[in-house]
């Protein structure tokens, strides 16, 4: 008597999710209802199952609410709440990351934070972390599934900023907003794998990759907008607790939403690589400290406290290739991740560009807040088009980027990556509107129109060429670009602006930090022209869609 194979036991990783345990429940009754079958159509033919038609057997069988050619959700509710929870993500790293800054002078005011020094510490800590621990919470993700690790990691950070909004002294705040940065580098490759395992190539992702990199300037304003209203009611709780509420929220619709993963995945025999991820982490780590701390210390690169952890880290770098390219069965960064055509110029292109929006936005809201003295919630609402400007962008981006072939939408991406930190050298030290019409808001508008189509762009392409064991990596390496480069440039901005400060004259330094901006930039671009080549991918329309 033919038996259909039931379902694999029960793993915690793929069907945690109630999307993914009703999906179960679906399997097992379709499989007990085809079981049923056989076994009554084998009795009623003497015990032969010879003469059982195979189209009969398979109409017997339960039709699953699951799928639609693209994607693989049961109805478009739950599709929505799936893509609103992978969107948060983006949302609250940029939240985290951006709109710290301006709480700054509250924290100040209530002793959190002594000095300029050590109002550095929680600023570029959360990032430090960030990019430190993404390669080894990438490889988790491909070994066990994304959702156990997006779900933790976004109660994590819901955990941490309530902590964070506690913090009664420098120490608490930081280790706060270290864990805050673990969250992310938790959540962030996983929705990578979520998303690439989720939908098939098509429009429909391009449309989700929109979304999701649209949040990213929509968070970075609203983080200054809520930052703005928490430092002009003094109370700079309020961004911690938002931040806390809405990654609870979000945790909750990934839990309703989240589809089972692939079978495949439990095939893939993929291992933690311990040595790679111990040298990888203690070398970013140590060189991003060295590189904060250099501008501010007594000696510069000369103390001890400064040359001998990037010594260290370096080291440690050098030693992390060699372990991960000679030694490592499993290697985090496997050199087939880096074989696809135009992969490697289009990363070192990604650091430049993501290293220009670090500088662009951090020095912009430092020239508002330090120079020309606006209030915090003026300052928010003058972020106001970058927002706007970014939902716009994933309205059409979806759609233009499977018409547009990736190259020219990224040269389009390059211009706006140099022309808004040349339009913020010119700013004059006075807050008239004229200054702002003229030079920050279409700077603001070319910035977010660089950043949008390089995450987008970046993200569809390296999910696309990536097979499903690299998923979770391709959004590590992502994040990783984005938050080394934004680390990396400040710190070095850090440095150059200390070397050409003029007392009582800011904007010269400001100045010297957006041409180096655009410099980059500029590079970034010639890159692109140059040695990024990128196929038009293939997506279509679906009956649905």
């Amino acid at each position: 008597m033919p038996v259909v194979k039931r379902p694999t036991p029960f793993r915690l990783a793929s069907y945690t999710s109630l999307d993914s345990l009703l999906t179960r429940k679906e399997q097992n009754a379709s499989n007990a209802a085809l079981n049923d079958f056989i076994q009554h159509a084998s009795t009623v033919t003497l015990g032969s199952s010879a003469n059982l038609d195979l189209d009969d057997i398979e109409a017997a069988r339960p039709v699953l609410t699951t799928g639609n050619g693209q994607s693989r959700f049961r109805s478009l509710l739950v599709e929505v709440c799936f893509v609103f929870s992978m969107a948060m993500t983006q949302f609250l790293t940029e939240y985290s990351t951006f709109g710290f800054g301006i709480i700054l002078p509250a924290l100040e005011q209530h002793g959190l934070i002594s000095d300029t020094v050590s109002a550095l510490w929680p600023t570029s800590v959360l990032t430090l972390i960030v990019s430190a621990f993404t390669l080894p919470f990438s490889r988790l993700s491909d070994m066990y599934g994304g959702y156990p690790f997006f779900i933790c990691g976004l109660l994590w950070l819901a955990l941490w900023s309530l902590i964070g909004s506690f913090s009664k002294n420098e120490i608490m705040l930081n280790v706060a907003r270290a864990m805050q940065g673990l969250a992310i580098a938790a959540f962030q490759p996983a929705s990578f794998s979520l998303i690439g395992s989720s939908y098939k190539e098509s429009r429909r992702k391009n449309i989700v990759f929109g979304i999701y990199g649209a949040c990213a300037p929509v968070g970075s304003y609203f983080g200054m907008f809520v930052s703005g209203l928490a430092v002009k009611s003094d109370h700079w709780n309020w961004y911690f607790w938002t931040a806390a509420a809405i990654a609870f929220i979000s945790a909750v619709f990934a839990y309703l939403s989240v589809p089972m993963e692939p079978p495949e995945r439990h095939a893939l025999n993929l291992k933690m690589d311990w040595y790679g991820a111990g040298t990888v982490v203690t070398g970013l780590m140590l060189v991003a400290y060295a590189l904060s701390a250099s501008s501010h210390a007594d000696k510069g690169w000369a103390s001890p406290g400064v040359l001998a952890p990037f010594s260290i880290g370096v080291l440690s770098l050098i030693a992390a290739v060699v372990v991960e390219w000679k030694f490592a069965a499993c290697p985090l960064m496997p050199a087939e991740f880096f074989k696809p055509k135009g992969l490697k110029p289009m990363m070192l292109m990604l650091l430049l560009w993501w290293g220009c929006f670090g500088l662009t936005l951090f020095y912009a809201t430092f020239y508002m807040e330090q120079v020309i003295h606006i209030p915090a919630l003026q300052m928010a609402i003058w972020f106001l088009p970058m927002a706007i400007f970014g939902v716009v962008m994933a309205t059409v981006g979806g759609i233009v980027m499977s018409l547009i072939p990736f190259p020219y939408l990224l040269s389009l991406a390059g211009a706006g990556w140099i022309i808004a930190p040349l339009l913020l050298s010119f700013v004059p030290s006075d807050s008239s509107s004229k200054s702002y019409w003229a030079f920050i808001f279409p700077a603001l508008l070319a910035l977010t129109l660089g950043s949008d189509l390089t995450y987008t762009v970046s993200n569809i392409f390296m999910t696309n060429v990536q097979p499903l064991q690299y998923q979770g990596l391709a959004g590590a390496f992502a994040s990783v670009l984005v938050n080394l480069g934004v680390s990396v440039s400040i710190s070095l901005a850090d440095i150059l602006s200390s070397a050409v400060e003029v007392k009582n004259k800011p904007m010269v330094a400001i100045r010297v930090v957006f041409w180096f901006a655009a410099g980059l930039s500029a590079a970034g671009l010639i890159l692109c022209v140059l040695f990024v080549r990128i196929p038009k991918p293939t997506s279509h329309l679906t009956p649905d869609e």
